[in-house]
């Protein structure tokens, strides 16, 4: 940290400077030792840094395993973060810099991380806390590790599973975008020539070509506003829900909806009751985690009644959204008091279903896909071939 300072010397000279110090003790404790009386010292505060993304999930899944490594190993809580710092690149550097100078100078870890919202959520700095009061830190830091690993191999496979699909349908639209707007319209003139009527296909394939040409780019420009549109409504705050609740409610993309927010529900909760924070702390807190609003909105009023004495069997039954599955599993683990071996039961449930309806889309999509282009290509070219040949025949 840099301070500023006015300070009088043993002369009784003014004097004006700065001073880099861990905090503003050990500041004041330097120009003591310099021999002089300090009567201002303000921090010089550093600008805002705007982060253009956040941090990656691989970086916190490395930032935690690291930190519970050392601390396990012996190293203290200082010098693990001083060599994490060292490490870091990028965005996290001088997050860990700031982090580390607050832990220094007196601060609980998780005081720290608080300052970085956006970085590091309600659960890692919960989780953090506990571990620092219950003296689990390396445990805690070990079950964070744990769940940013299993959300970087999710998304790993979801855009692997993806992947292939979209590399072929982008192929497959810029070709015939190329047919379209090059090979087309020099066969339309001819075919045009011809005295006798052209097939079906060919007329609606002469059509799109001319409507590419004619309103392409338009075409283009709105699509991409659009769907500009869309994600924007997507994440703002008052049509979020909406779009969240559709989720619940297509085909495919309601059961990956489901799996994705019921295993981080049992991965989150589970670890917060585990570290011994209260229920509906946990409940709030995992609310904030799920990427789902309806379910959010679900758990936030479960806490709610819990604080009216209802049991978590019983609020999460009347959920639309929480399977009876669910709830009653949950009401077995509380009425056995092994809730927490229920949630990684479920937990492992929900991933094993998630993982398996992965894989299976990606069976099915590519097989799918090719039979789709060949289709396609199948029409264009008997589109073009036909008029030819009954033209050849004719003259014939």
């Amino acid at each position: 940290m840099k301070f500023v300072y006015s300070a009088t010397s043993q002369r009784k000279k003014k004097i004006q400077g700065t001073v880099e110090a861990p905090n503003r003790a050990a500041a004041i404790r330097r120009l003591k030792e310099k021999g002089l009386v300090v009567t201002s010292l303000l921090e010089i505060k550093k600008p805002k840094q705007y982060y253009l993304s956040p941090v990656s999930a691989l970086e916190k899944v490395m930032l935690t395993k690291h930190l519970a490594i050392m601390l396990h190993s012996g190293i203290s809580l200082d010098e693990a973060l001083r060599i994490v710092e060292l490490q870091a690149k990028g965005k996290l550097k001088p997050i860990l810099t700031k982090i580390h100078e607050d832990v220094t100078s007196g601060e609980l870890l998780a005081d720290g991380l608080a300052k970085y919202p956006k970085v590091f959520n309600d659960y890692f700095v919960n989780m953090v806390r506990a571990g620092e009061q219950s003296g689990n830190l390396v445990e805690n830091l070990e079950m964070l590790g744990k769940q940013f690993a299993r959300d970087y191999e999710l998304k790993k496979k979801s855009q692997s599973a993806m992947l292939y699909p979209s590399l072929v349908m982008g192929m497959t639209v810029g070709l015939g975008v190329i047919i379209c707007t090059f090979v087309l319209p020099q066969l339309s003139h001819m075919f045009r020539a011809f005295k006798f009527e052209l097939p079906l296909t060919t007329r609606m394939l002469i059509a799109v070509a001319d409507y590419v040409n004619a309103y392409g780019v338009l075409t283009l420009i709105l699509c991409v506003v659009g769907l500009i549109l869309i994600i924007w409504l997507a994440k703002f705050r008052h049509t979020k829900p909406y779009f969240h609740w559709l989720y619940t409610r297509l085909p495919v993309v309601k059961t990956i909806t489901l799996s994705v927010n019921l295993a981080r529900f049992a991965t989150v909760f589970g670890s917060m009751m585990k570290s011994g924070i209260p229920i509906t702390t946990s409940l709030h807190t995992t609310a904030k985690v799920l990427g789902n609003e309806m379910f959010k909105r679900e758990l936030n009023r479960a806490a709610a009644e819990l604080d009216s004495g209802e049991t978590l069997e019983f609020t999460l039954e009347s959920s639309k959204f929480f399977p009876i599955f669910v709830s009653r599993m949950i009401g077995i683990g509380e009425k056995t008091g092994n809730l927490e071996d229920v949630l990684v039961y479920l937990q492992e449930y929900y991933e094993n279903e998630l993982d398996n309806l992965l894989k299976n889309l990606s069976t099915i999509i590519e097989p799918a896909m090719l039979i789709a282009i060949g289709v396609v290509v199948a029409v264009i070219a008997l589109s073009i071939i036909t008029p030819i040949y009954n033209f050849v025949g004719s003259v014939g």
